[in-house]
Order: C-alpha cells, then sequence, then structure tokens
C-alpha cells in the first residue's frame, strides 16, 4: 500500500503536531515513526517502492494513508524530492505547514545549538543560505504545484494551528476526505518546543569550535559541572535578530510570500511584519 497523502514540511513549523492530530483520526493511518524521508534520503531510496510500502502495512481498508517527512521541502539540498514523488505517487494530496519564515529560521537556530553543533551567532546565521531556503516557502511549493496541480495542495501555518486548532483540523481532514466529526476529542499538542532544551551560552559555543565533544546537551556522561559550566536553559532571546537583520530578511521573504500566495489559498495575517499584495 502506498500513501495516499504526504505532509512535505516545513522543518519546525508544526509538521509533529500535525503529525500526532492525524494519527488520532480512526479514518487516518500513519506509520509508526514520522519522516521516513524517503524520496529524499538516498539510503531510502535505494531500498525500493517494496519497502517504502512496507511502512504503510498497518493500515486498514478505507483509512487514508499518509506521512510526514519536511525534508522533502528542502529541494535546495535534495533537489530530486518532488520528481521522484511525483513519479512513484502521482495522485498524492500534498500538505505544507509553513510558519513565520524568520521565527522558524530562529526555531531552527535553537535546535541546531542543541542538536546540531552551530557555533554562529543568529545574526550570522540570518546570511545563512540553509536556513534562509528553508524558510522560502514559495520557492519550495513551486515543484510540487507544477506536478499536482493548486487544488491537490494545500497549505497551513502552525499559527494557526495553535490558534485556531479545530478549524485548521477540519480544513485538514475535508482536504483528505474523512470525516472531522469522527475526530475524537484532543486537547492542544505542543511538540518539539525548541525553549525546552538546552543550549551553549557564549562560554559553550567558544568551547564548542574546538571542542565539539565537550558541549553537548545530549550527553549523559560528562559531569555536571561542564554543563551547568557551558550550558544554559534555552530561550527566544537566545535568536534575538539586530533590527538592520530582521529588515533584511522581511525584504527577502516578502516576495517569496507573495509566491507563495499566488499559487495557493493560504492565512498568513498572524504575521503582522507581512503585507500581501
Amino acid at each position: 500500500m502506498l500513501p495516499d497523502f504526504i505532509v512535505i514540511g516545513a522543518m519546525k513549523a508544526g509538521t509533529t503536531a500535525l503529525f500526532q492530530y492525524l494519527v488520532k483520526h480512526p479514518q487516518v493511518s500513519m506509520p509508526w515513526r514520522k519522516e521516513l524521508d524517503f524520496f529524499s534520503n538516498e539510503a531510502n531510496w535505494a531500498k525500493g517502492i517494496a519497502w517504502y510500502e512496507e511502512q504503510f502495512d498497518a493500515a486498514s481498508p478505507g483509512q487514508r494513508v499518509g506521512e510526514a517527512s519536511p525534508n522533502y521541502s528542502k529541494r535546495h539540498t535534495w533537489p530530486e524530492t518532488p520528481g521522484r514523488m511525483a513519479e512513484v505517487l502521482p495522485d498524492a494530496r500534498i500538505i505544507y505547514m509553513v510558519r513565520d519564515p524568520i521565527a522558524r529560521m530562529q526555531s531552527m537556530y535553537l535546535d541546531m545549538l542543541h542538536y546540531g553543533g552551530e557555533v554562529r551567532s543568529m545574526n550570522d546565521v540570518a546570511g545563512d543560505h540553509d536556513y534562509r531556503t528553508t524558510s522560502s516557502y514559495g520557492w519550495q511549493l513551486v515543484p510540487y504545484v507544477e506536478a499536482y496541480g493548486a487544488d491537490r495542495v494545500l497549505v497551513e501555518t502552525a499559527d494557526r494551528l495553535r490558534a485556531d486548532r479545530d478549524a485548521v483540523l477540519d480544513r485538514v481532514f475535508r482536504f483528505l476526505d474523512v470525516d472531522p466529526a469522527s475526530m475524537p476529542p484532543v486537547g492542544p499538542i505542543e511538540a518539539n518546543r525548541s525553549d525546552e532544551k538546552r543550549i551553549p551560552n557564549l562560554v559553550g559555543r567558544r568551547v564548542r569550535r574546538s571542542r565539539p565533544w565537550a558541549v553537548d546537551p545530549k550527553r549523559k556522561d560528562l559531569p555536571r559541572w561542564r554543563n551547568r559550566l557551558l550550558l544554559r536553559q534555552s530561550s527566544h532571546d537566545a535568536a534575538k535578530l539586530s533590527g538592520l537583520k530582521r529588515r533584511e530578511l522581511e525584504d527577502l521573504f516578502t516576495p517569496d510570500l507573495h509566491r507563495l500566495q499566488s499559487m495557493v489559498d493560504v492565512d498568513l495575517s498572524y504575521w503582522p511584519w507581512y503585507e500581501p499584495q
């Protein structure tokens, strides 16, 4: 069995929360883990379609089957992904979760401080190609709209999912042709919050440049004094941008968001700095 729909991303834009909501709907089947990365990961792609089909063996007849892999909307890193998906799943429906592109970059930065060995400041990261392009939602979505048509692509925002969860889930379920009323009662889901993680402080980032192993928040075998000296609790102030850098990013992302809105129907009113055309 192959999936009927794919949640393609974006990274740090509510895909984990949406995945967990979808899992709870009795007419939807998702694999046991998020991020199969079949179409982007070369090792998984090499396993073949039979392996991919096996990931959905738990689905029952009549259920909508899907998966969620945010790397599918990083075409600057994995440009083959949209074409591979369109070849294997020509009738799929595509869901793309987005978020204020600057806030998404900041959340990614905090995650990279925790998980990925980041040593730069947020102002330095503001010019990074991967950070910027992952937030370029219009550009990322172009090949999916070209392959599937705008009517088979749904774009929602993490901001709206948080503020108006029921309306967003209703829209998602109707897009998938499942009954919204069949969804059991469920409370708000907050997944992978960046401010719940430990990150290096200023001293820790300096040490990390030469001794990455010594400033790894995930390691449990390091002395407690080392963590107290080199780590701090993550918070949004650790990802602050200068006013100049923020305006630069606003100017960068505005044309791309205009392109996004020219392709699909999406409510971006939760982003006060953005002015639609």
